[in-house]
């Protein structure tokens, strides 16, 4: 064969030591090449499979900005993964002052929307962000437009895009993700769209009651008896309750006799839930 078609074929030696890589399928090792490419055309330094301090963590993709400022792991994911492993995993790595961006090219991951993530798909020969980020319209949050991987970063190098735990409804088609990429000014036009909403049921609700309040007023003076004048029925007497001075309130007498006798005493129990208003009723003697 000429030299000019020859390909180099790399192998792993027989007893060499343990290589990552060699755990790897291909569509992940070809994905992070796709994502160390797409770092450095943003603008950042980017190393392929980084460890962090103690083996803690490793990266991906370990981007980083050219001047010290920042660290950014870039994550392949294609194969099954928990969301509690994930989640450690990003907290491990920020904990070290390193955050992160997970990618898939998968549609149902059970972890998709619980970390700074993005779906990836080949639109028009070309890998693109195509869900993860969205902008909030009106009252609630649209998907955002499908953008090529590298420019999706160059967006989160440069903090145009945050991850961010949304709270207000979405529309379709865009999926009930808690965690959406966003500018930071969609962050805020969320925030004051719910402060707003809260303060017009706050003022809802005490419209509410005060008419409440004001029925309430009208019906007792409607059925109010008075105890005298021309409301009162003629030849009836004001009805009046008999006097119970000097009778200690757990004493009662009998109907049928003229002697006063105990009744059952309360217990500490009764007593603390009439005299308690956060006592629940169930807990009475």
């Amino acid at each position: 064969m000429p030299p000019s078609r020859q390909l180099r074929f790399f192998a792993h030696a027989p007893g060499a030591p343990k290589c990552a890589l060699a755990e790897q399928s291909p569509a992940h090792h070809l994905l992070k090449l796709e994502l160390v490419a797409a770092a450095r055309e943003a603008g950042a330094h980017a190393e392929l499979e980084v460890r962090g301090p103690d083996d803690a963590w490793r990266a991906n993709v370990l981007a980083s900005d050219p001047g010290g400022g920042w660290k950014t792991a870039l994550e392949a994911q294609v194969s099954p993964l928990t969301t509690e492993d994930i989640a450690g995993r990003t907290e491990r790595m920020f904990g070290d002052g390193v955050s992160s961006v997970w990618f898939s090219d998968r549609v149902r991951a059970p972890w998709l929307g619980t970390v700074p993530w993005a779906r990836l798909q080949t639109v028009d020969g070309a890998l693109a962000v195509v869900e993860g980020h969205a902008k909030f319209s009106g009252n609630r949050w649209e998907a955002g437009p499908q953008v090529p991987v590298g420019e999706f970063l160059r967006w989160v190098f440069a903090a145009r895009v945050v991850p961010y735990r949304r709270r207000a409804p979405v529309h379709s088609p865009l999926g009930a993700w808690s965690i959406l990429w966003t500018a930071p000014q969609y962050a805020e036009a969320e925030r004051v769209h719910l402060a707003e909403q809260n303060g017009a049921s706050e003022s809802r609700r005490n419209s509410s009651k005060r008419s409440g309040s004001a029925d309430a007023r009208r019906g007792t003076a409607r059925y109010r008896r008075p105890s005298s004048g021309p409301g009162r029925r003629a030849g009836t007497r004001p009805r009046s309750r008999p006097s119970r001075r000097g009778r200690p309130p757990w004493k009662y007498r009998s109907p049928s006799s003229s002697t006063a006798r105990p009744a059952a005493i309360p217990s500490s129990r009764t007593r603390a839930h009439r005299s308690t208003p956060w006592a629940s009723p169930s807990t009475s003697g």
